[in-house]
């Protein structure tokens, strides 16, 4: 299919194979059958690799929410994949036109000790667990902060604590901790307007789950915040993944001084090291200094390639490279910053990065280009995991 790109990353472990598959989108496609095909081949690949299913983003435009999810079903089902994963679908408006940005999916190979289980809460599918011996992760869908019926409390402060205490609760009844918490997706409709306020929410509650105490940190997870809707209309949701077992550390950059010391309670990055094929969660990173300072104000390019750099930066402090990229997001707040990602990126031979490119404001007015992601490097041998 000429519009669409799909990436496959495997990883194989000693005791499990990973999958990470993405779908991305280089012409516009918005008819029906073009958004049934794309979930088709995306379903092909997977049923190909054997994948069960963990996690599913799907970026889109946020009128075609219902067509998409529509074009989901019908092409799954032809490609006889059954993803089960309960799909996060956020407002993403494809910098390339059309309805479509891109899909997103992690899955694991299931078999002997390695299991794969809906999570279900109050009847509904809430996300998805794997066990493979003594490791468990646990990733959450969608957790949201809108009221409940007895709690009509509606302002943007309550619903970022509830969203936060739900997620909590929820992975607590899956016999895991806030502090097995290793990544959220963050996702606020409204975020220039009151960013500063859902990070206060998030501090005075890891502070009491003491994440956060005095100037002790202890394991702060990576995390994305960044403009993003769906159709429940909610100030705020997100997405959390959550390890039991492995070995996990925060990762620092060199360029860039840590978040929590201008307000903002997450990690650069969080590496999971299970084997000697470390996972690394690469924050929201945009361009800024070691200051914490919005750097090269005005000048997307610029912009673009400080956030490229410090990326690089953060993978490379852990022997890892750009290439080594499983899952990317580049999020664009203008046309002037896409045109200059897509520049940089040729001119820097990044082509192979399974990027997405979304329409997006970034948690700060200044700030122009956002990119998360997620890389896994055989440390072992010095080779990529492929």
């Amino acid at each position: 299919m000429s519009q669409q790109r799909i990436h496959v990353r495997t990883v194989q472990r000693p005791a499990r194979r990973d999958v990470y598959l993405t779908g991305s989108l280089a012409a516009p496609v918005a008819d029906d059958e073009g958004l049934v095909a794309v979930f088709a081949e995306l379903g092909r690949a997977a049923v190909s690799q054997r994948c069960a299913a963990l996690q599913e983003k799907i970026h889109g435009r946020f009128a075609d929410h219902d067509r998409i999810l529509s074009a989901r079903r019908r092409g799954y089902a032809s490609a006889g994949f059954d993803p089960e994963a309960r799909p996060t679908v956020i407002d993403g408006a494809p910098c390339v036109g059309g309805a479509l940005a891109g899909v997103q999916l992690f899955g694991v190979v299931p078999g002997g000790d390695v299991t794969v289980e809906t999570i279900v809460a109050e009847g509904e599918p809430v996300g998805r667990r794997m066990c493979a011996g003594d490791e468990r992760l646990v990733h959450l869908a969608g957790v949201s902060g809108a009221p409940v019926r007895g709690d009509e409390t509606g302002d943007v402060s309550a619903q970022a604590e509830r969203m936060f205490r739900r997620a909590v609760a929820l992975l607590v009844a899956e016999g895991l901790e806030a502090t097995d918490i290793v990544r959220t997706w963050i996702y606020v409709p409204r975020i220039l307007e009151w960013y500063g306020e859902l990070n206060r929410v998030r501090t005075a509650y890891f502070r009491e789950l003491g994440l956060l105490g005095g100037r002790e940190v202890r394991l702060l997870p990576a995390s994305t915040g960044i403009r993003g809707r769906r159709a429940e209309g909610e100030e705020c949701f997100m997405d959390v993944l959550a390890v039991r077992g492995p070995e996990r550390a925060m990762i620092h950059n060199a360029r860039q001084n840590e978040a929590w010391e201008y307000g903002s309670s997450f990690s650069r990055g969080v590496r999971v090291q299970s084997d000697d094929m470390p996972t690394l969660y690469i924050s929201g990173t945009a361009s800024i200094d070691t200051r914490g300072e919005t750097v090269h104000v005005g000048d997307p390019q610029a912009q673009v390639l400080e956030t490229i750099l410090d990326v690089a930066s953060l993978l490379d402090g852990q022997s890892t490279r750009l290439r080594d990229i499983c899952h990317a997001t580049a999020f664009c707040k203008d046309e002037a910053a896409y045109d200059s990602f897509r520049r940089i990126v040729r001119h820097l031979e990044l082509d192979d990065i399974p990027f997405v490119p979304v329409w997006a404001d970034v948690c700060r007015d200044d700030l122009l280009f956002e990119i998360d992601c997620l890389a896994v490097t055989d440390v072992s041998s010095g080779r990529s995991a492929r």
